[in-house]
């Protein structure tokens, strides 16, 4: 019923199966050799391609001395995670938190028009260390330098390009940067605030010239235009310390502001200090009967602050001052 077909063993059967069994190992060997070119690009691309860029927002923490400091970080939507941008570092005033003083500047607006990172870090219990002594056992200025190397790991930034401003309690912390990191940052502006005497006398020493920007109101209930006996100096005070740290000229160039016409009872006149050491200029942007404001940004009760000008948007103004300073490589 069955049938069955039987080879017969040739010395040409048993070379032709030798051949095709070589045949067929080669094939198994390309593709194992292939599969493992594959397998390594794979490896190498996982291994060395650029990290994702972060969320546009996000907020992290850093561990200073056993305390978690938080800072929040915005990046503008040019940011790839290879080309390195500029940071603004922004210091919100007493009893602010990030989130307030970034609505109050708009500096997340201008990051995306100027193409730079915004950082806001957190004052431990809301408040900045303006003076070298340690009230609240958190350093602020070993927490500021560990987030500068946090950030140079975790970002692509421009380490020649990293500036810091702040408001009011904030703006007292820039300048003690200025005082004791000088050299970490780039420029400096504050906006309501002025030099802590403790600095002014002797404590304040910068081993280079720091480029400094102020705005203040002549009626700062606040920061008092003509200093806190006990506490601040005036604010022209202030401004002939900066200059004469950096070796500036002694006379200013005294420019108006035009008036936009809006009713504004303020005005604005800027001094601006040349001839400085290294270009670290000096500007203040003085605000007749100005408050304790940021002007052009979220306002204050003005009852309680005093007026805001609208004749000045100084996030735009500070950016400006900022994009002309850059540390030597």
């Amino acid at each position: 019923m069955f049938s069955r077909r039987y080879q017969i063993m040739t010395e040409q059967w048993i070379e032709a199966r030798r051949r095709e069994r070589r045949r067929r190992l080669r094939i198994a060997g390309y593709v194992a050799l292939a599969l493992l070119v594959v397998a390594a690009a794979v490896v190498a691309y996982f291994q060395f391609r650029p990290d994702p860029p972060p969320p546009n927002n996000y907020v992290s923490t850093i561990d200073v001395t056993g305390q978690d400091r938080p800072y929040h970080v915005h990046l503008p939507p040019s940011y790839d995670n290879r080309t390195p941008l500029p940071v603004v570092m922004v210091f919100h005033g007493y009893g602010q938190t990030p989130e307030g003083i970034r609505e109050m500047t708009g500096f997340d607006d201008a990051a995306d028009a100027h193409d730079f990172i915004v950082v806001y870090p957190a004052g431990f219990l809301r408040v900045w260390e303006v003076e070298n002594i340690n009230l609240h056992q958190a350093d602020d200025l070993e927490f500021i330098e560990a987030l500068i190397e946090r950030l140079d790991e975790e970002l692509a930034i421009d380490r020649s390009r990293i500036y810091a401003t702040g408001f009011s309690n904030g703006a007292m912390f820039t300048q003690r940067l200025a005082c004791m990191m000088p050299g970490h940052f780039a420029a400096f502006a504050g906006v309501g605030g002025a030099l802590p005497r403790t600095l002014a006398a002797g404590e304040c020493e910068p081993d280079e010239p720091a480029p400094m920007l102020l705005v203040n109101g002549t009626r700062d209930p606040s920061t008092r235009y003509e200093g806190t006996f006990d506490w601040l100096e005036s604010v022209p005070d202030t401004v002939d310390f900066w200059v004469q740290a950096n070796g500036c000229d002694a006379e200013a160039a005294v420019d108006d502001l035009p008036d936009r016409g809006d009713g504004d009872s303020t005005s604005v006149t800027r001094l601006s200090y040349g001839g400085c050491e290294g270009g670290a200029d000096v500007v203040l942007y003085r605000i007749e009967d100005g408050g304790h404001q940021w002007p052009g940004g979220g306002m204050l009760l003005e009852r309680r602050y005093g007026r805001m000008t609208t004749d000045l948007p100084a996030t735009e103004m500070i950016w400006a001052f900022f994009a002309e300073h850059a540390r030597a490589e």
